[in-house]
């Protein structure tokens, strides 16, 4: 679990290393996020993936050094297995909705754009 307590909307997956089908590029089933949230623990069940990741419906994203992917974060996506000796680095962001909270200490997250951006918390 992300600790977190509602869902991140999307995130942005940057390439800093080319990300190929051998070096374990992203995968991802097209469409799938319209399926909504099928776990809360965001791990896909063994069952899960029989129904809805079957090889036919998964695609590979390969990409260059500094490209980035947008997606939606109900989109079932995994990075596959690095079986070169080179690095598949990439660098993250995720988008949430500026009221989520921490579930372990129900703080709340720095807002980094919009009103109050990057003010520290005042209680």
């Amino acid at each position: 679990m992300w600790g977190i307590d509602s869902n991140p909307i999307t995130t942005v997956w940057t390439a800093l290393d080319d990300a190929t089908v051998e070096s374990g590029c992203m995968q991802i089933v097209p469409g799938s996020h319209k399926h909504g949230i099928l776990n809360e623990g965001h791990y896909t069940s063994e069952e899960d993936q029989e129904r809805y990741c079957t090889p036919d419906k998964v695609m590979d994203l390969e990409v260059l050094a500094g490209e980035a992917v947008l997606i939606n974060n109900l989109l079932l996506h995994r990075s596959g297995v690095n079986t070169t000796d080179n690095p598949r680095r990439a660098f993250s962001v995720a988008y949430m909705d500026a009221a989520t909270r921490s579930v372990k200490t129900g703080d709340a997250f720095p807002i980094i754009f919009g009103k109050n951006a990057l003010k520290p918390l005042v209680e």
